[in-house]
């Protein structure tokens, strides 16, 4: 029998996540998108990223550099990330749930398109990282449903580290699990956690080079990125560490 997944958790896990468009376009769009989108995004301000100080001759043949963001907007809610081929949606945290989140990669993604800048996108991925830490004294392996181990020695899961992944027939999940893992926040009133990271990365490439096609289905495949994400982060999770970090059903 298949468990039933939590609408939501009481206790809050979440340091990250980050929805990602990669794409073909006429022009570099680093130089132009952030001035366009600026007057879309009261208040928001504007930064340059390192990788923007590499020369672009370097940036364009480095694999490392290609898809990295050189611009970033931000207003209170959530950052805009944007490079010559890349478009990065981050919420900020305290996360204010899916359907929020949601409509602002929407609004963001039709503000883009309408400047018919892009002519091609490639891949979209949505991102969720956790940090689950030991409640009420109960141990990380009786909370996760992970196993770490070579031959007869079982891991230690705060020194322990591991990746895949799980290719289907029109998604790759990528997981990562770290333990010891630590992370601060640039808000003050928001407590640093400290424990074990789960982040998973759910990408799908794009067939179709029709940009209506894709818009009509944009909204159905986060929904199915998302379900993903969350079937793998609740699956890591044993039933005493859903009741221990407050698992709500509707």
């Amino acid at each position: 029998m298949t468990r039933k997944l939590p609408t939501r958790l009481r206790k809050d896990l979440l340091v990250g996540v980050i929805f990602e468009m990669r794409f073909e376009s006429l022009v570099p769009l680093s130089n132009i998108l952030p001035g366009l989108l600026f007057k879309h995004l009261p208040g928001a301000s504007i930064t340059k990223t390192p990788v923007s100080e590499i020369p672009e001759s370097i940036r364009n043949s480095d694999p490392n550099f290609i898809y990295a963001p050189l611009v970033v907007l931000e207003t209170e809610k959530y950052q805009v990330h944007i490079g010559d081929k890349v478009l990065q949606v981050i919420y900020n945290v305290p996360y204010d749930g899916w359907d929020k989140f949601k409509s602002v990669i929407i609004d963001i993604y039709e503000n883009v398109m309408s400047y018919s800048l892009i002519n091609n996108i490639i891949r979209f991925s949505l991102k969720y990282i956790d940090i689950i830490e030991s409640e009420s004294g109960v141990s990380l392996d009786k909370m996760l449903n992970v196993n770490f181990s070579m031959g007869a020695c079982k891991l230690d899961f705060n020194t322990s580290q591991a990746r895949t992944e799980i290719h289907t027939v029109d998604s790759v999940v990528v997981i990562q699990m770290a333990g010891g893992a630590k992370a601060e926040f640039a808000n003050s009133s928001l407590r640093s956690r400290e424990g074990f990271l789960i982040d998973v990365d759910c990408i799908r490439n794009v067939t179709t080079r029709d940009l209506k096609y894709f818009e009509r289905e944009l909204s159905g495949g986060l929904e199915d990125l998302h379900n993903i994400t969350k079937e793998y982060f609740f699956s890591f999770l044993t039933d005493e560490g859903l009741e221990l970090l407050g698992a709500e059903y509707d």
